[in-house]
């Protein structure tokens, strides 16, 4: 899509993009063609969509053969979506993607995510996705690139955090490329990454995330402090002998915690906390 053409397109259906809807359309149609074919997606697939905007790469999706189902938050550029994009393999929606009930959507079948977000919301979706019942087999997700960064960061890095260690506990997790702002109308101040998540066949179950998730984030509270102070204060002094037996240093920090060990140490706090519960 021509930047003349989408701006023309956006003031006949009455849309300024907007900042705090992440609205940063994309204009490339070689980046969009780029984005289906990566996805490595095809008429087996279902693929859900986020921010499909003027549709030019709900096109290409659809030219794989794949089934879409594109979620739409703006009502204006759903209706155009709707009078514009006509296939018996597409499936609008108009709702915010952060609160659709992922396994209703999909109505539990296996799927593929592909997704053009704002910024605001990544890290909240990634999550979401991450705790979901029915987790996508992969995703392609268009980021701001410091949040891919954070997403797929080793530990022992600035970036690496308690995101970092949900995601990579459920999905491989890989940067694809660079996506310059000049493939966006208006440009982002920053760059955009395309990162992929490929779902990991051993992970934890939903219900074994919520307590690594209060661990983990009780842990990088004071990233800069020694990681057992903080969880001590969380779950008291008893946590030691926990971090002892897994060989963890009482002087290690949070960012030098693999994902794997915080799992471990979030199933020994959690079986210490229900038995003492029953005892």
């Amino acid at each position: 899509m021509k930047l003349n053409e989408l701006r023309e397109t956006l003031e006949r259906i009455g849309v300024t993009p907007s900042g705090k809807l992440g609205q940063n359309f994309m204009i490339d149609d070689n980046m969009a063609e780029f984005i289906a074919r990566t996805a490595d997606v095809g008429p087996a697939d279902l693929v859900v969509e986020i921010g499909p905007g003027m549709g030019i790469l709900t096109k290409h999706l659809l030219d794989t053969g794949a089934e879409v189902l594109a979620v739409e938050l703006d009502k204006r550029v759903f209706e155009h979506l709707s009078g514009t994009l006509d296939s018996p393999r597409l499936i609008l929606k108009q709702g915010d993607a952060c609160r659709v009930e992922i396994v209703e959507l999909t109505e539990g079948r296996p799927w593929k995510c592909v997704a053009n977000l704002p910024y605001s919301i990544s890290t909240p979706f990634a999550a979401k996705l991450a705790e979901s019942d029915n987790p996508p087999d992969s995703a392609l997700l268009l980021l701001q690139k410091e949040t891919a960064e954070r997403f797929a960061a080793p530990i022992r890095t600035k970036s690496y955090g308690a995101i970092s260690v949900l995601l990579q506990l459920v999905f491989e997790i890989s940067i694809v490329r660079r996506v310059p702002p000049s493939v966006f109308h208006p440009k982002p101040k920053v760059d955009s990454a395309l990162t992929r998540l490929t779902l990991r066949r051993e992970r934890p179950s939903p219900s074994e995330l919520v307590p690594m998730k209060r661990l983990v984030r009780t842990a990088f509270s004071q990233r800069r402090k020694k990681m057992l102070k903080a969880l001590s204060r969380e779950y008291g002094q008893g946590i030691k002998d926990i971090v002892d037996e897994l060989g963890i240093s009482p002087d290690a920090r949070a960012e030098e915690i693999s994902p794997e060990t915080f799992s471990v140490l979030a199933k020994q706090v959690s079986g210490k906390n229900e038995r003492s519960e029953t005892d």
